[in-house]
């Protein structure tokens, strides 16, 4: 009831009436505890939200309402980067770059958890979050009705306490999880008493829910309802603390100081699952006695966080986790429990000068987070706390003081995350004791090579070290290791020679070649690291030597191992569609390819056509080459437990046989993803990939040999015909689970056609589950096949590209495209969405045009009846939308017109009412009026340049 209340507040328009100006407000107003912040994260994880808004936003406030930081967190979540003039931050560095950033948004921003009262820190920001487009929520939540009047709440919502019956429903939610229905019931009477003791509080039901799951019989339920905390413990002010403390209690040892461990994370912040079994290690709370090395750590650790999961002392973040990132979060009050249990131990401390020791506890610290926010050192009182075991630093540090080191010699944990060091002393050595350093984002050329003497390190994190060059020589001393992340750390040529000693490795990001000539490590030290798993990229394999060395690195032997990259360059390129698909959506990263298309770097280049302009002796060493690094390629065959491969730069003209022979390709029947990037001399793809059973995602890019793909490119050929059972398939199914597929920088390529009739006695169906196209940078190519089911269809730069029936009798079928997206010249998409008066795409909801190199946007616009999104930008060169055209789109929503002058130009001198006569059903549209925007960029952006004032001006976005 609660939660369709809040989301049909937040999707309606009626709210809005209330509020003269600005965004809508809806407030959750109640006492703690009351389950105010999981009712706006159910709001907002609502797909009705997610569908309606462009942006959600979450920002979580607490006790102090700072509009410099409140702006910055919105700024960065927006996507956006903080330009300031001097080395602090303002809120006039940030209040205008707030303006631009929620310019033309369609968002919900949800402030969680707001206690000040003071509107002078509030109405800036309101003022500056009105710039969003109409439509736009803010969602806050706070235990002061107060603050809700003081924000200008258009409604409040008040939470009261739940029923006896409520609380019984959602405490048997989790306690009857994997029950039968027999032992549910006997349990029934006994868990009606023991909802009665939450008091009517969710969040103690869902606790005490979750402790009972983990009590099998009758006598287990019966215990915990008599027990003596219920009579005990005062409830008066802290109703939650019998519930916490019976599930605390219930917690064996081990668990209980990984639990209270967590508390050194700042109020509000979310917990990276990684990284915290990786500090729990550092710490020696992980123990089974049948481990044996770090991976079975890694797995108890794992073990232990699920638990903590299942008793509800940690949340999900669903949407910030994804893939290898999974995040949590505490609730406000299981956080404060957790600090109260290590408060002599475990230390928060925000400083803002050197002597601001606040209430530390030098003699007890064990564990200290640090935020540092303006003196940009860490303050020497620290040194004081010789016992302490971790140290955590947020705040920007250029160096740090040997002294730490000399004092703080008890240190398990250092983390040193984005302080942006520029160098780490050699006095580093003297921390022994030593198990995970983080130095993320750090500005040194050159780690110091006394960090090999860290014996007990276990983790050491250099990721996003954009200039670190070279590692130290003696790294191979560091036998304990079990993660070394070196993800985005480009400028790193080699990894040092003994890194094959690492055998207790378990997470390797990257494994950099070196080789005779320049030094480093040779492919054969990765032999005995056979503890690795997760992902990994090999890269320089052109430096080696042959097919031999290759087979010394026995990846056939690495079974942990579920995403392999080779790169046969140094460069580590990405694939537009990777692991994750290129999505059109993702405004910030498109507006940064907009922005270097206009620069002229955008552009994908045209690979070097082999033979042109060689000589003889130039072609026989290429091929000479070519055939070498076919025999090393061949050597490389990885476990078939492997699930996404691609490969980078492949010089050979053929693929390996262990990715085409028919005997082999149930061996990677896990494969679900596989990319081929500049792979220039293959001409056709192994016979059977076709078949592969779980491949989901294939990306093409750079087979620029190939002219025709037809059933032969594709391998379609006698020996994919032959069934399990030995006989001959007259039916083929090829490519059954492929979803995304990318093709791309194919210079010559001038037709795609795969026949679906029967041939031979044989039929083929064609990727009959692909659901998105992405063609990219074919300047011949003419035609793709008619037959595919495609949602989401993506052209970028592919002139000559026609859709038309395959022969001039034929009828022109449809194209159920529900997306379509334009880059650059995409053809006769580009100019036309009909052809002959006849329409190949009724079933089109959305349309983007991006860098049209033409005058007039696609014919046949009015004929998209069911179009809900419209959206124009960077378009300089179209002028006008026809007459009457928008007029038929009687399902458009919105349309959005960005950074198109022209058009922009023939909008202006449009009025209002003209505009709104365009669109079907124009109640509720809105438009920025452009001298508002000049207005405030003149007046509080003058230091931005005016190619970004004006390219941030040309926006009109009118919304339903």
């Amino acid at each position: 009831m609660d939660r369709e209340t809040i989301v049909s507040k937040l999707l309606s328009e009626g709210s809005q009436q209330v509020v003269v100006s600005g965004v809508p407000i809806i407030s959750i107003v109640g006492m703690g505890r009351m389950g105010k912040t999981t009712l706006a994260q159910v709001a907002f994880n609502d797909e009705r939200l997610k569908n309606h808004f462009n942006k959600r936003i979450w920002i979580y406030v607490s006790q102090s309402l700072d509009k410099v930081k409140v702006a910055m967190h919105i700024i960065r979540q927006i996507g956006g980067n903080i330009v300031t003039q001097g080395e602090e931050i303002t809120w006039q560095d940030v209040h205008s770059q707030l303006n631009s950033a929620m310019e033309g948004k369609h968002f919900l921003l949800v402030l969680d958890d707001v206690w000040n009262e003071d509107p002078m820190q509030w109405d800036p920001l309101k003022f500056s979050l009105k710039y969003g487009s109409h439509g736009s929520r803010i969602l806050v939540t706070t235990c002061n009705e107060r603050i809700a009047e003081m924000m200008g709440t258009a409604y409040v919502h008040r939470l009261g306490i739940m029923s006896d019956e409520a609380c019984w429903s959602l405490l048997r939610h989790y306690a009857f999880v994997g029950r039968r229905e027999e032992a549910c019931e006997k349990l029934r009477e006994i868990g009606m008493e023991l909802a009665k003791k939450c008091k009517g509080l969710p969040l103690s039901a869902k606790t005490l829910g979750s402790l009972l799951l983990f009590k099998e019989s009758k006598q287990d339920w019966q215990s915990v309802l008599d027990s003596d905390l219920w009579r005990v413990v005062s409830t008066d002010d802290k109703p939650m603390l019998p519930t916490l403390l019976l599930s605390y209690n219930d917690l064996p040892s081990h668990l209980k100081q990984c639990f209270a461990y967590c508390s050194l994370t700042p109020k509000g912040y979310t917990i990276n699952k990684a990284v915290t079994i990786a500090a729990w290690m550092a710490q020696g709370f992980l123990s089974d006695s049948l481990a044996t090395s770090g991976e079975d750590l890694i797995r108890v650790g794992d073990e232990y966080f699920n638990n903590l999961v299942m008793r509800s002392f940690f949340q999900k973040d669903v949407k910030n986790s994804s893939g290898k990132y999974q995040i949590f979060g505490m609730h406000d009050v299981v956080y404060d429990f957790a600090k109260s249990l290590v408060k002599n131990e475990c230390f928060t401390l925000m400083v803002k000068d050197t002597t601001d020791a606040q209430e530390f506890n030098f003699r007890k610290a064990r564990h200290l987070y640090l935020s540092i926010e303006e003196i940009h050192t860490i303050p020497p009182f620290i040194y004081e706390a010789k016992k302490l075991s971790t140290l955590k630093i947020y705040g920007q540090i250029p160096s740090v003081s040997s002294e730490l080191f000399h004092h703080l010699t008890c240190l398990r944990t250092l983390d040193l995350t984005n302080t942006y060091v520029e160098e780490l002393p050699n006095e580093i050595e003297k921390l022994i004791h030593l198990r995970y350093l983080s130095l993320i984002r750090a500005r040194f050329r050159e780690l110091s090579k006394t960090v090999t003497s860290l014996y007990n390190l276990q983790v050491l994190d250099l990721s996003g070290c954009s200039i670190l060059c070279k590692l130290p020589e003696g790294i191979r001393r560091l036998i304990n290791l079990t993660r070394l992340d070196l993800t985005e750390c480009h400028q790193l040529s080699y990894l040092s020679e003994g890194i094959g000693r690492l055998s207790k490795l378990c997470n390797l990001s990257d494994f950099i070649i070196g080789g005779v000539k320049r030094g480093g490590c040779m492919i054969g030290e990765l032999k005995d690291l056979n503890f690795l798993k997760g992902s990994l990229n090999i890269i320089g394999l052109g430096r080696v030597q042959d097919g031999n060395e290759a087979t010394m690195a026995c990846l056939n032997d690495k079974q942990h191992l579920r995403a392999l990259c080779f790169y046969f360059n140094q460069y580590i390129g990405v694939s537009r569609v990777d692991e994750n698909v290129f999505d059109e959506e993702d405004e910030n990263k498109e507006k940064e390819e907009e922005e270097e298309v206009e620069d002229g770097e955008g552009k994908i280049e045209e690979a070097v056509i082999d033979g042109e302009g060689k000589t003889k002796e130039e072609v026989d060493e290429e091929s000479y080459f070519s055939r070498r690094m076919e025999d090393v390629l061949e050597s490389l065959r990885p476990h078939p437990n492997l699930e996404k491969l691609a490969i980078y730069d492949y010089p050979g003209d053929v693929l390996p046989n262990w990715m085409g022979t028919h005997a082999d390709f149930k061996a990677f029947s896990n494969l679900v993803f596989l990319g081929l990037n500049g792979c220039m001399k293959c001409k056709q793809l192994p016979p059977t990939l076709g078949k592969l059973p779980s491949l989901e995602t294939l990306v093409l890019v750079g087979m620029n040999k190939v002219k025709f793909m037809g059933i032969e490119f594709f391998g379609i050929d006698g020996a994919t015909t032959t069934n399990d059972d030995g006989g001959v398939d007259t039916l083929l199914l090829l490519f059954p689970k492929l979803k995304v597929f990318q093709l791309g920088g194919m210079q010559k390529l001038e037709e795609w056609n795969v026949s679906v009739q029967k041939e031979d006695g044989k039929q083929f169906i064609f990727m009959p589950c692909l659901h998105y196209l992405v063609l990219i940078d074919l300047p011949k190519l003419r035609s793709f096949p008619q037959h595919l089911t495609l949602r989401k269809l993506f052209i970028w730069g592919c002139p000559k590209l026609i859709w038309m029936p395959s022969s001039p009798s034929s009828h022109l079928p449809f194209l159920h495209v529900e997306e379509l997206i334009l880059k650059k010249d995409a053809g006769l998409f580009s100019k036309s969405l009909v052809s002959n008066n006849h329409l190949f795409l009724p079933k089109l909801k959305l349309l983007r045009v991006r860098q049209s190199p033409y005058s007039l946007l696609p014919q046949g616009l009015k004929q998209l009846t069911s179009l809900e999104i419209l959206d124009i930008r960077t378009c300089s060169k179209i002028k006008s939308i026809p007459e009457g055209e928008l007029q038929h789109l009687t399902s458009l929503q919105e349309l959005t017109i960005m950074r198109c002058p022209a058009l922009r130009r023939r909008c202006q001198k449009r009025n209002r009412g003209r505009l709104e006569q365009d669109i079907p059903h124009p109640k509720n549209l809105h438009q920025r009026r452009q001298d508002q925007m000049r207005s405030n960029f003149h007046n509080n952006r003058s230091r931005v340049n005016k190619q970004e004032s004006d390219r941030t001006q040309t926006h009109l976005i009118l919304k339903r």
